[in-house]
């Protein structure tokens, strides 16, 4: 896999918070989640990820006499032009672009969406690095894929029970989703409520921001900008691991000297950061030092407990956390993916089989391997 998408692609935005902003966001983006699996959002169907980071000051090792104003920080991957991007998410969802974005300094609102994507431009940061599991696939191609997999698993199944008529529509059934993404309805507003305050999110996200060195920004851009070209990723063995991205990024503050970078790193996985945090230290190994040795406190590959430590010791929690789908390992997407280019090439050219013939290809083509 490459770590440079193709498909989807990254926005990672800073903006400082207006004066008395941070307690206010930090209550209304975590109800915020609530609402957005009933919203237009879950409707778009265009966002793999998005996280909302709003922080008072830096955890972890800060140069000498800095301090850190509130701040937020936004993550996304998503399909498509950014500016498309920002202008659906801004006529889609006004009211809660103006809950989650309004405490930011100078945020004109969500329309006119021009004054919406020039605020956002100038707060982007540029990655370094953006990897994705699946670089070539949609929102959307998912969707198909998973459908397409279990519909051909479940007929497949079914086969021999079925009358020729029922087999026969259910295998055109098949063949329509193998072109068309499911039209997924959101649920409306109470249902969506207790479906989200139920719900157990299988996926997780690690972001952390580290203080670069002084003199070391260049060396780290250059170090990771290498990383970048390579194929496959270094992030390609981590398991589980879904999209992360490297970004060098200017953290508001004042103190002595100019504004110092920071080193922002982000995931999102399966299952729990504790858990995840020793997983890719264990599978990055030495390589860890291309990406971290410009940074203040890092203690080296060479001890990857004291290197899970400091890791945890600058992470940021995430005030609200979005994800196009729960309870889906990144494994079984990308498998889902394969399996739907397999019959896109296969499926077409059997159906003019005689119905037993037919029974067995799609026995053999749902068979495991």
């Amino acid at each position: 896999m490459s770590s440079t998408t193709t498909r989807t692609k990254a926005l990672t935005f800073t903006g400082p918070l207006a004066p008395r902003r941070l307690w206010w966001s930090r209550m209304v983006l975590p109800f915020l989640r609530i609402l957005a699996v009933s919203s237009s959002l879950a409707r778009l169907r265009f966002i793999h990820f998005a996280g909302w980071i709003v922080f008072g000051d830096l955890p972890g090792a800060k140069p000498p006499g800095w301090r850190t104003r509130p701040t937020m920080i936004f993550l996304s991957d998503f399909d498509g032009d950014q500016t498309e991007y920002l202008a659906a998410f801004g006529l889609a969802m006004p009211r809660a672009m103006r809950w989650s974005f309004g405490s930011c300094d100078e945020f004109p609102g969500p329309t006119p969406t021009r004054a919406l994507i020039e605020y956002v431009h100038r707060g982007r940061q540029a990655e370094l690095l953006h990897y994705s599991a699946y670089p070539d696939a949609t929102v959307r191609d998912i969707d198909a894929a998973l459908v397409v997999a279990e519909r051909l698993d479940a007929l497949a199944s079914a086969a021999s029970s079925l009358s020729d008529e029922d087999f026969q529509r259910r295998y055109r059934e098949l063949l329509d989703s193998l072109a068309l993404a499911p039209q997924l309805r959101p649920p409306g507003v109470l249902p969506g409520i207790w479906q989200a305050l139920r719900s157990r999110p299988s996926v997780a996200g690690l972001t952390l921001a580290v203080p670069v060195g002084p003199g070391k920004t260049d060396e780290i851009r250059a170090s990771i900008d290498k990383l970048a070209a390579e194929t496959p990723s270094l992030f390609a063995t981590v398991a589980g691991l879904h999209f992360c991205r490297l970004a060098l990024i200017d953290v508001p503050g004042h103190g002595p000297g100019p504004h110092p970078d920071h080193l922002l790193f982000s995931a999102w996985f399966d299952g729990k950061v504790d858990d995840f945090i020793p997983r890719v230290v264990a599978e990055l190994g030495d390589r860890s030092d291309a990406i971290w040795t410009g940074c203040r406190g890092y203690p080296g590959a060479g001890d990857p407990a004291a290197l899970s430590r400091w890791i945890g010791q600058h992470r940021l929690r995430h005030s609200l956390f979005l994800n196009a789908r729960s309870g889906v390992p990144m494994e079984r997407i990308r498998t889902s993916l394969e399996r739907r280019e397999q019959a896109l090439i296969a499926l077409p050219g059997l159906q003019d089989l005689p119905s037993d013939e037919l029974r067995r290809e799609l026995a053999r083509l749902a068979a495991p391997g």
